[in-house]
């Protein structure tokens, strides 16, 4: 399961799985063209599924996670790919409601998707969550309160999990990548 997969790093990411032999599913809120592009991109190696979920909302993931291990029987991977960036301003001239947006997105909905992914990952031979942070958490530049606040926030729970999952086979490891030619990444870089 990749939330966010419908395209930039979560399409690679997304793709990179099904090349590899996995079934993937993916989720997204909105762009259903983008996400049915990726679809059928995926769909040339092998089975996938998109679905329409709020990933920052429990009851969307509840939802989210019931239909994929419905539909493909079980859940052994969960990228916790989906994001957003913060609009660069001062803290102390930040918006709190931005904040709550940017940390539910980027923390809390990683925490939620876990949880409800735990116990299929216990089932599985192997489980995997895979954190998509960034090097933000490393550089904390100025301008990038919550963003980083929420990376931050995302690296202290996969090591967590990491360390209460281990004797159940999952495996919970962060991915940091620089700034990226994306949207969210151009946008960023301006």
């Amino acid at each position: 399961l990749v939330p966010g997969g419908r395209r930039a790093t979560g399409r690679g990411i997304a793709l990179a799985l099904a090349e590899a032999g996995a079934d993937v599913a993916i989720c997204y809120r909105r762009d259903a063209e983008a996400a049915e592009e990726t679809l059928a991109m995926l769909s040339a190696h092998g089975r996938a599924q998109g679905y329409v979920a709020s990933v920052d909302n429990w009851a969307d993931d509840e939802a989210l996670i019931k239909k994929v291990v419905a539909d493909f029987g079980s859940l052994s991977i969960l990228v916790n790919n989906a994001g957003m960036s913060s609009r660069g301003q001062l803290v102390a001239e930040q918006d709190p409601a931005e904040t709550s947006r940017v940390l539910g997105l980027n923390a809390l909905a990683p925490f939620y998707l876990s949880t409800l992914a735990m116990p299929h990952l216990r089932a599985a031979p192997r489980g995997d969550i895979i954190m998509i942070s960034s090097t933000v958490t490393k550089t904390l530049p100025a301008r990038t309160g919550p963003y980083a606040m929420s990376k931050a926030g995302l690296e202290a729970l996969a090591t967590v999990i990491g360390k209460e999952e281990a004797h159940n086979n999952i495996r919970c490891n962060v991915a940091s990548p620089g700034l990226t030619v994306t949207d969210m990444g151009r946008r960023m870089a301006k």
